[in-house]
């Protein structure tokens, strides 16, 4: 599950790269599906299976025609990368290295992910628990190891307890 959901990430970020303007506002992961939240149209249902060409087919019934997706990762940022890049940035580390959640409890697992502004808001649970784990995304500052984070707020909130 985990290793789809994280290519799933992936796959979304690149199709969000490749917009001229922000698209997806969040997404609530299932099973075996995902909401995707797009800015202008209601939630659209994606499998988590669904490779960057049928996401970008899947959103455009939604929303109307898109700009392809991107084919790879951005080889460099500007010194001080916009919001936007910062919220591709955030889905496709989520993506990459969603499997660091386990670190803190093997049953933790990403509920969604939805941005705010300028705030992403990252909600976790293990089933019993929730965290959400709040990004900002004006900082000019690439995420980086993001998961990691999660995973240690997510074991200081059980020791709090």
């Amino acid at each position: 599950m985990t290793n789809i959901s994280g290519s799933f990430l992936h796959e979304l970020s690149m199709v969000e790269r490749a917009q001229p303007r922000g698209l997806i506002s969040g997404v609530t992961m299932g099973e075996v599906t995902a909401h995707v939240q797009a800015a202008t149209a209601p939630p659209v249902l994606i499998p988590l299976t669904a490779g960057r060409a049928r996401i970008t087919q899947l959103l455009s019934e939604a929303t109307g025609p898109l700009a392809p997706p991107a084919m790879q990762d951005p080889l460099a940022y500007a010194d001080v990368p916009t919001v936007q890049q910062l919220w591709c940035e955030l889905l496709d580390d989520l993506g990459a290295y969603l499997e660091d959640l386990s670190h803190a409890d093997p049953a933790l697992r990403l509920v969604g992910v939805h941005r705010d502004r300028l705030i992403a808001c990252i909600q976790v649970s293990n089933g019993y628990r929730e965290l959400t784990y709040e990004v900002p995304l004006d900082n000019g500052e690439m995420p980086a190891a993001v998961t990691v984070e999660i995973a240690a707020a997510f074991s200081e909130a059980s020791v709090a307890r």
